[in-house]
């Protein structure tokens, strides 16, 4: 902050101190708050181009709602965490220590944190490609070798070949949801998770 303060000297010399830094904080907070929504629509417009809302839908047997999308709820998350910086450079002028300092070591937790949060999210989202990719492979594979004459033969009612698809999807997708569990390394909630997909598998 040593540029404010040079920037807001002739200020400080005429107001004093007190009044300048709550100038400055005001500042940070505007900058601040209009540079968060720039990247929030920035972001939402990025995951938009990506029809990231259609395809999570097609890939669940859904349709796309009117609710809150995804690419909303990830552009909003991305403002909220630019604000929380924003908010510690504020209270960091305004040298209010009994809410810097918890912030602070929330924003030191968050950082620690997202090694695992990214690290999981690319195991999870590896794993969800390789069970549809190969779950496609196995149904067609198994339909061009006759599955549903033999699902008709032994009167199913139901596509053997996407049948047989659906269980390389699930042995495939539980072991990355492990993984990627196992990744966050957050004992409550990874451990019975983890515990909870291994009895199934078992």
């Amino acid at each position: 902050m040593d540029f404010l303060d040079e920037l807001f000297a002739p200020l400080t010399a005429e107001v004093g101190p007190g009044l300048t830094n709550l100038l400055i904080a005001l500042l940070i907070l505007g900058i601040g708050y209009v540079f968060a929504k720039v990247v929030e629509r920035l972001v939402a417009a990025l995951l938009n181009r990506t029809n990231l809302d259609n395809r999570l839908a097609r890939s669940m047997g859904s349709t796309p709602t009117q609710e809150p999308s995804v690419e909303q709820a990830v552009a909003r998350l991305v403002f909220y965490l630019i604000m929380l910086f924003v908010l510690l450079a504020v209270f960091q002028r305004l040298n209010w220590t009994f809410i810097t300092d918890p912030l602070n070591l929330l924003v030191t937790r968050i950082v620690d944190f997202l090694p695992n949060l990214i690290a999981a999210a690319v195991i999870l989202a590896v794993g969800y490609l390789l069970a549809r990719v190969l779950r496609g492979l196995v149904t067609n594979l198994a339909a061009g070798l006759g599955a549903e004459r033999l699902g008709r033969r032994l009167g199913l009612n139901i596509s053997l070949s996407r049948l047989v698809g659906t269980l390389v999807y699930a042995l495939i997708l539980i072991p990355a949801i492990i993984a990627a569990l196992n990744a966050l390394d957050i004992e409550a909630i990874s451990q019975p998770a983890a515990a909870m997909l291994q009895t199934f598998l078992d």
